[in-house]
């Protein structure tokens, strides 16, 4: 159980977050308080911080839940699915990216670490990754109505599929001419990707026909819509498009890799931690960390980073 405390400030009660007590040199920083109520004590504050969720995974790109099982997209070691308390990996690959579920089927994305042919797009198949396709180099897989795409970047042994493609169900289809895809995602009857290459770097939509940009805005890693609005991660700071233009969400120009609506809140994934939007000013919860996903699952925040995945300890609903 969480144990919050409240102060009064003179006009309203504010949770206390950190608790710090002078030791006749320096202040510290109090993890715990106790007190005695005449027969034993009692605790009464204690420091939340965000708790591992299984053992240890480094560079945790994603983390989702899909069909009621927790899945880990590791760089370093592949993918994984929550077993219990242990993340068990699925197949021998690694470099994994995101993982997502269509008509009952598990796909994830995978960069080639090695060797061109070990990235691509896979599918779950009995514990086992089967490849879809000829393909390499995959920064993202999405589900756009029923149909896989992918975000593929330039490969020298697989020069025809980079860009934005489409599975058919036999094969990869090119929509546009670019390359160097680094994100796609379909909202609102619109399909969106980011580019990251010189002749094409930022956001954009599809036409029908063409990629079209929108905005100036490079640098972005990736995109998310946010009742209607269009928010971008970037190498500095978090920006959404209104009024035909890109504007920064607060003053904060750290690398951004995620934007989510959580608890009522714009969050995002900072290389420095989870942080959240509130009133004007961006507010970080717990300790930092870099972060690349952050997701509400089962009704708890839970956040991809560096080291592997870790939830905050207090139900969504009771913050």
């Amino acid at each position: 159980m969480a144990i919050e405390t409240h102060v009064h400030d003179g006009t309203d009660y504010r949770k206390l977050k950190s608790w710090y007590v002078h030791d006749g040199s320096a202040w510290r920083d109090l993890k715990k308080a106790y007190c005695h109520d005449g027969t034993d004590w009692r605790l009464v504050f204690q420091k939340l911080d965000w708790v591992l969720v299984g053992q240890s995974l480094g560079g945790v790109r994603h983390i989702t839940s899909l069909s009621g099982v927790k899945y880990a997209s590791s760089d370093s070691s592949g993918l994984h699915y929550l077993d219990g308390s242990t993340w068990t990996k699925i197949g021998s690959r690694i470099g994994a990216q995101n993982a997502i579920e269509s008509s009952g089927t598990v796909y994830s994305s995978f960069r080639p670490i090695g060797y061109p042919e070990v990235g691509g797009i896979h599918y779950v198949s009995g514990g086992s990754l089967i490849k879809l396709g000829t393909n390499s180099r995959s920064f993202w897989v999405a589900d756009v109505g029923g149909v896989i795409y992918g975000a593929f970047y330039f490969d020298r042994f697989y020069t025809d599929y980079e860009g934005i493609l489409r599975w058919d169900g036999s094969n990869w289809t090119k929509v546009g001419g670019y390359g160097n895809a680094i994100y796609v995602l379909y909202s609102g009857g619109t399909l969106y990707s980011v580019f990251n290459q010189t002749t094409a770097d930022g956001v954009f939509y599809w036409t029908g026909s063409a990629w079209s940009k929108l905005g100036s805005l490079t640098g972005v890693y990736k995109i998310s819509d946010i009742s209607g609005v269009l928010y971008a991660s970037t190498s500095v700071g978090v920006y959404y498009w209104s009024g035909g233009t890109w504007t920064r969400l607060g003053s904060s120009t750290t690398t951004c890799q995620h934007v989510a609506y959580i608890s009522s809140k714009i969050c995002a994934a900072f290389n420095n931690g989870f942080w959240f939007y509130n009133s004007g000013t961006w507010e970080r919860l717990g300790s930092a960390m870099s972060v690349y996903w952050i997701q509400e699952i089962d009704g708890y925040i839970h956040c991809a980073t560096t080291s592997g995945v870790y939830y905050w300890p207090v139900p969504i609903a009771d913050m």
